[in-house]
């Protein structure tokens, strides 16, 4: 981290990346958020060395490109680990594996290893989006939600190795 910039240099400080509340008040730009709404957002404290965008305290300050709205059925809890996992994914998807962003669409399947982990569930959700068929492989069961989005692949699949080694499906190697 500190070789990249992000290390907090001087004391007090204010950590914390992951936040989710309640908009207590918006900047004169901001068009999508108004006092009152649940958000769930990511904290740059690390990247702009500014204790005031810290996620751990009673109020901070964020960049609405880096906050969304929660739906109702969403609770605080759980959106506070959203933003990091979501992150995690979109860095993995969009700059290790160098898939293009949106909106170039894809073809063909997507392979995720431990789809059912919180980044897992966020890379599905990613590739999903993208157009790719996702094929999961995970230990546990996933939820039928979860499986919206992908196509089971199991040792009881039949020619699930041919599925799985199609020419179909592109091959992207993690650099070294």
């Amino acid at each position: 981290m500190q070789s990249l910039g992000y290390f907090t240099e001087s004391y007090p400080t204010i950590l914390g990346n992951d936040i989710a509340g309640t908009v207590e008040a918006v900047g004169s730009g901001v068009i999508h958020f108004k006092k009152g709404n649940g958000v769930t957002g990511f904290a740059d404290v690390l990247a702009s060395q500014n204790p005031k965008n810290g996620a751990f305290q009673q109020v901070t300050i964020l960049r609405d490109c880096a906050v969304t709205k929660l739906p109702r059925s969403m609770s605080f809890e759980e959106a506070s680990i959203l933003p990091t996992y979501v992150a995690t994914a979109a860095v993995g998807v969009f700059l290790v594996l160098d898939i293009p962003r949106p909106p170039a669409k894809h073809q063909g399947g997507f392979l995720v290893w431990g789809s059912s982990s919180s980044a897992g569930t966020a890379v599905v959700q990613i590739a999903s989006s993208l157009g790719y068929t996702v094929y999961g492989v995970h230990a546990t069961q996933p939820t039928s939600r979860s499986l919206a989005h992908m196509r089971p692949l199991t040792i009881a699949t039949p020619q699930w190795s041919e599925t799985l080694l199609s020419p179909s499906i592109p091959r992207t190697s993690m650099p070294s």
